[in-house]
């Protein structure tokens, strides 16, 4: 997994380097925790403090997790009782902004929008941050972060950790039902070593799996819009009025139809992006 995103975690460490936060999006299971790990352990080499936040439904346990793994106190030093999430937040906060500091945030779709809020004050305070999400919301944070996109794997990559999976649980795959089970996996790595253990059960056979496949409609489309302009002009040959209003109407109604079609497909490609 660490070669097959090698690039990516190579950009994400010359950006770090150049203290530039940066935003990494992919799909579940496209390896963004596996990037998260490797960050991790090339800046901890280095001697860079690195924490990486995972959000688990409660933002005060989170910010007590930061705070451990950065080396902050999580109690008040003169009374002794543990500090507010207002107090762990400005605690973290004067650690972050330190150099040679990093806040990794997998996950970070799931953090809700007061916890990001705090994320865009530190950012906007020079903090360096890695986050990686899943079809974050184009706002607040996420909008001010530069991005990179993961891309499927290719196909003898997906192939490669279908084998090493295969290899891992005593599994014989033969070629043609490796071709198979790579249709599931939509060139997405942990779908590829799930399909093997479904495989090595026998489950799931005949399912398509998790991968979806849009059908481009622009055919059907132009095919209707010929068929309502030839019921025009046969209208307007035969001087009939009514089958000429008639193909006004479907005209007009298809390329209404066009128009919801194409947006529903932008956005359906700005999700998968």
């Amino acid at each position: 997994m660490d070669n097959f995103r090698q690039t990516e975690i190579n950009q994400a460490i010359a950006s770090l380097e150049t203290n530039q936060s940066l935003l990494i999006v992919g799909d579940e299971g496209s390896g963004k925790s596996a990037i998260a790990a490797e960050v991790r352990s090339e800046f901890k080499k280095r001697g860079w403090t690195v924490a990486i936040a995972e959000y688990t439904g409660s933002a005060k346990n989170t910010l007590i997790e930061i705070a451990d793994q950065l080396g902050c106190d999580t109690c008040d030093p003169n009374t002794g009782k543990p500090l507010t999430a207002d107090g762990l937040r400005d605690a973290i906060a004067d650690y972050l902004y330190s150099p040679k500091t990093i806040l990794i945030c997998d996950d970070a779709h799931r953090y809700p929008s007061t916890f990001r809020y705090w994320l865009q004050d530190c950012l906007g305070d020079r903090a360096l941050l890695l986050m990686l999400a899943v079809n974050p919301p184009r706002k607040d944070l996420f909008l001010k972060m530069p991005r990179i996109y993961l891309q499927a794997l290719e196909s003898l990559q997906i192939r490669e950790i279908m084998i090493e999976e295969a290899t891992e649980i005593g599994l014989k795959l033969p070629a043609s039902e490796l071709a198979l089970l790579e249709q599931r996996c939509g060139g997405n790595p942990f779908l590829a070593r799930r399909v093997v253990r479904e495989q090595s059960l026998n489950l799931a056979q005949d399912q398509e799996g998790d991968r979806v496949d849009y059908i481009d409609g622009t055919p059907f489309l132009i095919a209707t819009l010929s068929m309502v302009g030839v019921v025009r002009l046969i209208g307007l040959g035969l001087g009939n009025r009514s089958l000429y209003i008639i193909g006004g109407i479907f005209t007009i109604s298809a390329i209404t139809l066009r128009i919801l079609v194409t947006r529903a497909n932008s956005r359906n490609k700005t999700r998968l992006e």
